[in-house]
């Protein structure tokens, strides 16, 4: 079904916007969430990737490159395969998507998962993890830095990933928190490591160590910065400014910019409209580069159980899917 298209997101009813306001005005003075220092860190230290030095074109194309890469390991791999099961890949295939996600440092796959589940089982609602309604600064980033009483916070909750726990390698990861941390810091040991090392061979060692340095500052933690906000525009701008194709219970939005930085989740109205689809692209020019990722992967034989938009599908069984729960259920 679709109606006029909108730049702008309609106001939510009074009584969705009073529980929302409710729930954000009930933020813990000063109380920071457990990540909201390592978060304004991660910003602060991105800020030294501009000093003059380091600046290079090596540099710059080195950090697109990683932000193309990396970036599947959270649209791919902890979204379409993890969360909303629209795929099947060979294990050692999905580990090596979600060890990319690890090095985007977004948490553990049962945490992101959890999350997503629940925002898509209340999206826009008080219960929604990071509700626009409230506000959108609270929708992109607020909901990460500090706490709201009584409210959901980010955590693994058992009712929206238990068959992601019932992995081992997902288990482990619950069992020791910081793992995740640890994985991330040791992939941003090895880059300095094998960066160091090529810049040796026509540096002294320390002109080597310090380009090093560079290098990692744009390609992992600037690059990680950017992923996050990539990340967030899609919980924030994307219910916030854009236009439907299709009436859904809540104010998700196409973004044709968030699109383009996002590997086509910014086609967020889509999305809400038809969650289980591998293919978030509902028109020609709604270019979903996940999705071409997935179709490469079906035609080597790597993608399995693809599942087409909805209008494709039509008389057939609607999947088994983890990630439409009822909304009774949060």
């Amino acid at each position: 079904m679709t109606h006029t298209d909108q730049s702008v997101a309609p106001a939510a009813s009074p009584e969705a916007e009073s529980l929302a306001r409710d729930a954000v005005s009930e933020v813990e003075p000063y109380e920071f969430t457990e990540i909201a220092m390592p978060i304004i860190a991660m910003h602060v230290l991105a800020l030294f990737a501009f000093i003059p030095e380091f600046i290079t074109g090596t540099n710059v194309l080195l950090l697109m490159i990683s932000l193309v890469v990396f970036s599947n390991g959270i649209t791919l791999g902890y979204h379409r395969l993890l969360t909303h099961k629209s795929l099947r890949v060979p294990k050692w295939l999905e580990y090596g998507y979600v060890g990319l996600a690890l090095c985007c440092l977004q948490e553990s796959p049962a945490k992101w998962v959890s999350t997503h589940r629940r925002h898509h089982s209340h999206s826009d609602e008080p219960d929604d993890p990071h509700s626009p309604t409230a506000s959108f600064w609270w929708s992109h980033v607020g909901w990460l830095l500090w706490k709201r009483k009584g409210q959901h916070e980010f955590r693994t909750d058992d009712r929206y990933c238990a068959d992601i726990i019932a992995d081992p390698f997902y288990a482990l990861m619950e069992k020791y928190p910081d793992l995740p941390a640890g994985i991330y810091i040791l992939h941003a040991g090895v880059i300095w490591l094998l960066a160091s090392a090529l810049f040796m061979v026509d540096n002294s060692f320390v002109s080597a160590v310090w380009q090093g340095a560079g290098l990692v500052l744009w390609c992992v933690v600037l690059r990680t910065v950017m992923i996050w906000h990539f990340s967030w525009s899609v919980n924030s701008l994307t219910h916030c400014f854009g236009y439907q194709n299709h009436k859904t219970s809540d104010q998700s939005r196409n973004n044709w910019l968030v699109a383009i930085v996002s590997n086509g989740e910014g086609w967020h109205n889509n999305h809400h409209h038809d969650p289980a689809s591998a293919s978030v692209q509902h028109k020609w020019w709604e270019f979903d580069a996940t999705y071409l990722q997935i179709r490469v992967l079906k035609r080597l034989g790597l993608a399995t159980h693809v599942i087409e938009p909805r209008q494709f599908r039509k008389g057939a069984v609607e999947p088994d899917n983890p990630s439409r729960l009822n909304k009774q259920t949060g």
